[in-house]
């Protein structure tokens, strides 16, 4: 064997005992759940906190983990169930389906700005349920209000709201409303609908 052999197969052979040793670290488990951790540093994953009531504001301090001042404030304002499109809508509701429209208010009460989408907001069925494969939508236009904006970039002191509308079949059931983070997957925000 050459020279230049031998040094590919070891650098081979290194490449594959990092990647084994990266993937066992990303896939360990925390001992005192026996659920999966966050990887090497031993920490547990976060849970969801418990649903509030819907007009309850969670506010969460970002800045925390990124270290630069992130702080906001979500609230899911109402719940709208049925919604009803406006006269002037270009879209109608389809044979056997509703609109369910969620307001949602964003506010940054931080000290730099923050991004934040409502398409990351869920409808959960009662139990522990995978979220309901709604179709949302911007663009239907309820009588209760204007729709949520698409993205917010939002500086400190500015807030935005609206409503984001579900289209569901007539006799689907919901009971929490579900928002992940931005950037951050293992934050959910639960509110409870009654």
């Amino acid at each position: 064997m050459n020279t230049g052999e031998q040094m590919r197969r070891t650098g081979l052979a290194l490449a594959t005992a990092l990647l084994i040793t990266v993937g066992t670290a990303a896939c360990s488990t925390d001992t005192t759940t026996g659920r999966p951790g966050s990887g090497a540093t031993g920490t547990r994953s976060p849970e969801a906190p418990a649903p509030v009531s819907v007009g309850t504001t969670i506010t969460k301090d970002l800045g925390k983990d990124l270290g630069d001042g992130s702080k906001f404030a979500y609230t899911v304002k109402r719940v709208i169930d049925p919604a009803e499109p406006t006269a002037k809508s270009q879209d109608q509701l389809k044979p056997g389906t509703r609109w369910v429209g969620v307001e949602l208010s964003f506010s940054n009460v931080g000290s730099t700005f923050v991004e934040e989408s409502p398409w990351r907001t869920q409808l959960l069925p009662s139990g522990d349920g995978e979220p309901l494969q709604a179709t949302a939508w911007l663009d239907h236009e309820i009588v209760d209000g204007p729709a949520v904006p698409y993205f917010m970039k939002l500086r400190p002191g500015q807030s935005a709201e609206g409503f984001f509308v579900f289209e569901l079949p007539e006799h689907t059931k919901f009971d929490r409303v579900q928002y992940t983070l931005l950037g951050n997957e293992g934050v959910k925000l639960r509110w409870t609908v009654n």
